[in-house]
Order: structure tokens, then C-alpha cells, then sequence
């Protein structure tokens, strides 16, 4: 996507782990997931926040009763919801409107952005593990991302043997 190189746009790590900070700034999130929601709570303390998700269910892996109570706590705080919507520009925000039969564009002024989509994960611990040991399994975030009780299944079931 062009754009996200730009000065404005920043990953959800770097919002969460205070390497940037905004107060008072119009915040794009864009992903509507699990880290997405999370990362727009945090930030809607002390801004005004908009949740672009690409699809038609914000928060879908997650456990229902969490994934409402988070929502209605967004809601709340006056975070807005953007649903059905593909980020086609990062640095001005243009969107590609999928939940219509004519497509459009659509363009969101904001001053920050934040990516909390599209995660991959980081193997290089994995692989320096395999060269120096005979046995070693994925467990947990680097396998998928998921919340712990995903982390605690796939270890069982990928470690239990050792």
C-alpha cells in the first residue's frame, strides 16, 4: 500500500510500547482484529480514534463475550467503526469500499495512522533454536497469533512428547 513510509504512519508496536505517543490527534487503526480493537482502546483515552477493518466483523477470532464487551466499550469512548473497508493508501488514508455493488473510494483525514493489520511471524528466534538444538517446536505467537489460551493449546499439543 503506498503511503505507509510515511511520517504519520506507525505500527501498533510502536503506539503500544510508547515509542510514539499522540494526545489529541485524530487516529486511524487500521485492522479491525483482535490487536486492532486493543490498540484503538488504548489509544481513545486521550484521542479521537477510527477503526478501519476490511471486513464485515470486527474482532472475529475472538470469544464473543469479550469481543461485545470491547466493542460496547469502544462505543462508549466514541471510537468510530469503519467496516467493509480496504486501505488502498496509507499517508492520506483512501479506502476501497467493499460492501457495495459499485465500488468507491472513500478518503479519511486523520493525523495519525496506525497499522495493526497483516502480522507475520517472526522466525529468527525459531531457527537459531533448530541449528543448536535436535528437537524444537512452534508454540503459541509464532505459529499464529492468537490470545493465550491458543498459546497454551499449541503447546500442549506440539510439546507434550518432549
Amino acid at each position: 500500500v503506498a503511503g505507509l513510509e510515511a511520517a504519520n504512519v506507525h505500527t501498533m508496536e510502536e503506539a503500544l510500547l510508547k515509542k510514539v505517543t499522540f494526545s489529541g490527534k485524530r487516529v486511524a487503526v487500521i485492522g479491525g482484529g483482535m490487536v486492532g480493537l486493543e490498540t484503538a482502546h488504548y489509544l481513545c483515552q486521550d484521542n479521537q480514534v477510527t477503526i478501519v477493518e476490511m471486513t464485515a466483523t470486527p474482532g472475529a477470532t475472538m470469544y464473543p463475550t469479550v469481543r461485545n464487551k470491547l466493542l460496547s466499550i469502544l462505543k462508549d469512548e466514541g471510537v468510530e467503526l469503519l467496516l467493509n473497508r480496504a486501505l488502498s493508501a496509507g499517508d492520506s488514508i483512501v479506502m476501497d469500499c467493499t460492501d457495495s455493488r459499485e465500488p468507491r473510494q472513500e478518503r479519511l483525514t486523520v493525523d495519525e495512522v496506525v497499522i495493526a493489520a497483516g502480522r507475520k511471524p517472526n522466525l529468527s528466534l525459531y531457527h537459531e533454536m533448530e541449528k543448536a538444538f535436535g528437537k524444537v517446536v512452534m508454540a503459541g505467537d509464532c505459529m499464529m497469533g492468537g490470545c493465550i489460551l491458543e498459546a497454551i493449546r499449541t503447546g500442549n499439543d506440539n510439546v507434550w512428547f518432549l
